[in-house]
């Protein structure tokens, strides 16, 4: 058993301690709560900070997505303008090349006419029944015919060729436009 002299005591002390453990923990509470509040400031601060900079960051960004759309969008207009161009370049070469080839034909033509003339001015009797190897005048229409074929291909594949080469620098100069 305790002694009753020994619980007295203790009331006694625990009546002049009360006071000051109150005291110290109100002022503890406040320092808690004083220092929560600061946190809570600290922590708002910090949040506001935060959605500044993603918000300027978002902004940057959408900038910066605006400005490659519209530059891809001046380099497909650009692109499409060479390909245009190419395609009349090449429409021009084609009409030309069907000129010339009418003009060959002509030119043959009258290279037949003036075969038959002379052909008729040189041998007025037709040959008897010989295997002649044909004179020098049926070789004149076979070459010159020959001679616009080869020709024909050859201004083909340069008009294509010059067609393209200049569609290249279109393209390129347009996609290096903005570019300095």
């Amino acid at each position: 058993m305790i002694p009753g002299s020994i619980l007295a005591g203790g009331a006694t002390l625990l009546r002049r301690v009360w006071p000051y453990a109150l005291a110290v923990g109100l002022i503890a509470g406040a320092w808690a709560y004083a220092d929560h509040r600061g946190y809570q400031r600290g922590a708002d601060d910090v949040r506001a900070e935060w959605g500044a900079a993603s918000l300027a960051a978002a902004t940057k960004a959408l900038n910066g997505e605006r400005a490659n759309r519209a530059e891809e969008a001046r380099r497909h207009a650009a692109q499409m303008e060479a390909v245009e161009a190419h395609a009349q370049e090449m429409d021009g070469a084609r009409r030309d090349a069907a000129g010339a080839v009418a003009a060959g034909d002509r030119l043959r033509a009258q290279i037949g006419g003036i075969i038959a003339a002379c052909r008729t001015a040189s041998n007025p009797a037709p040959a008897g029944g010989g295997a002649a190897a044909g004179s020098a005048l049926d070789l004149l229409p076979e070459l010159q015919r020959r001679l616009d074929e080869a020709a024909d291909a050859i201004a083909r594949h340069a008009d294509a060729a010059r067609a393209a080469g200049r569609a290249c620098e279109r393209s390129y100069d347009a996609l290096t436009a903005g570019e300095s």
